[in-house]
């Protein structure tokens, strides 16, 4: 009984010549249960640590409100809440970065160093506001296995970020804070502990 929704549209597509079998469906379902949980709740992590470690860029997103989207991409960026998600297997024996890896090897293909390439980000390593073509990392997959949630994530967090800016005077990173992360394909902290001042038109909302 097939309607508008997912699951349904699952059940009859064809990827590369075949049909999803119940298990990959199954999977799919699964991933888009959580993948909007933790992910949303470390990119917000992320972003709020980069604002108290850069009060130059809350003045500069302050000043011009056009510039956050650029900051959620960068912040996107750096800090890719999901690392990697699914392992290849090598067809053929092949020599990358200096490592030989033979056929049949299993790979963990983590985007998230792929999103710090100096050879396509200039200072990878560096918050920047000015990066052209922003968006086009590797967060959210590209192409047909691309993240189905990534316009509402990226929409979550501008509506995240700006509300920050509203309301907050200051931000600041506490010293408690050891920025241990925890372990697996999750790039979120375990804690992250930050000291604040409401801004004064915020002081009674």
């Amino acid at each position: 009984n097939p309607k508008d929704d997912m699951i349904s549209y699952l059940t009859q597509i064809e990827f590369e010549g075949k049909t999803f079998s119940d298990g990959d469906i199954t999977s799919v379902a699964l991933l888009m249960h959580i993948g909007g949980n933790e992910t949303t709740q470390y990119a917000l992590t992320a972003e709020a640590m980069l604002l108290a470690q850069h009060p130059e860029i809350v003045e500069e997103l302050r000043a011009d409100r056009t510039k956050v989207r650029f900051f959620v991409e960068e912040a996107l960026r750096l800090y890719a809440p999901t690392q990697g998600l699914t392992a290849r297997t090598a067809r053929i024996d092949f020599e990358m970065g200096g490592v030989d890896i033979p056929a049949g090897s299993t790979l963990h293909l983590r985007f998230g160093a792929g999103n710090r390439d100096p050879e396509h980000y200039p200072n990878a390593d560096q918050l920047d506001l000015t990066r052209p073509h922003a968006g086009r990392h590797l967060t959210f997959s590209q192409g047909p296995r691309s993240c189905p949630g990534a316009g509402l994530s990226r929409m979550e967090q501008n509506v995240a970020v700006n509300a920050l800016l509203d309301r907050l005077e200051t931000i600041e990173l506490k010293d408690t804070n050891d920025f241990q992360h925890q372990p697996g394909i999750m790039l979120g902290l375990y804690h992250l502990d930050l000291a604040f001042t409401k801004r004064q038109a915020a002081v009674g909302a």
